[in-house]
């Protein structure tokens, strides 16, 4: 893993870097592969990952909008091949954009999820099981109340969270804390769950001692 992160970067500064030259799918998979070694260079920026891979560097001034190699097959300026793949990064962690819902050739209803674990089962549980309750003839109230969150949980607003937490029935009713880190890849954050805490997308910071709608997982 050293040797192949060393070569990465010795790549990254050469004049000569081929990448733009590559087919988009192979640039894409490649931008995946040395991610978590872009986002340690550029602060946990997302954004830095696709253009660190095109071009080795984070472009400045007119090279975000000028063509790598106008010879090659990808005639992408940095900001668009960034906007392309932000928009497949969105939903791989599970934009509402990404949801899609359909009927199979058979008559099947399909229900499309988002590629990280978390993230579809989150999405499962607010979206298709209350669908396929409905299609049973069951209840279809939401299992959902008010809880208190006992700890602050940072957010920027412009996106919805579902955050995974633990309950406790107090006599002033129901206190909630999150279950750990709530990465959309990170499996643990389901564990001993008892509840979605619904934060809405225009709310930031919530402070501890706010009370949030919850949706009851059992």
């Amino acid at each position: 893993m050293i040797a192949t992160v060393h070569c990465w970067a010795c790549a990254a500064r050469s004049a000569t870097n081929h990448r733009c030259c590559a087919p988009p799918a192979v640039q894409d998979a490649k931008a995946a592969e040395y991610a978590a070694y872009i986002l340690q260079r550029n602060n946990g920026d997302v954004s830095t990952v696709p253009v660190s891979w095109y071009i080795g560097h984070v472009p400045v001034g007119a090279e975000w909008d000028t063509v790598p190699v106008p010879t090659a097959g990808n005639k992408l300026t940095p900001r668009q091949y960034q906007d392309r793949w932000m928009k497949r990064y969105a939903q791989l962690i599970g934009d509402p954009s990404a949801w899609v819902t359909g009927v199979h050739d058979s008559g099947a209803l399909v229900f499309g999820l988002p590629g990280n674990p978390v993230s579809a089962m989150v999405t499962f549980l607010l979206l298709a099981r209350p669908a396929i309750d409905a299609l049973l003839g069951a209840d279809t109230v939401r299992r959902r109340a008010i809880a208190m969150l006992d700890e602050e949980y940072a957010k920027k607003p412009g996106r919805a969270h579902a955050v995974r937490c633990r309950l406790e029935l107090r006599d002033d009713g129901w206190h909630a804390r999150t279950t750990g880190e709530q990465g959309s890849h990170v499996l643990t954050s389901m564990l001993g769950a008892d509840a979605l805490a619904l934060i809405p997308t225009d709310s930031g910071t919530v402070p501890a001692g706010q009370r949030v709608e919850i949706e009851l997982l059992a």
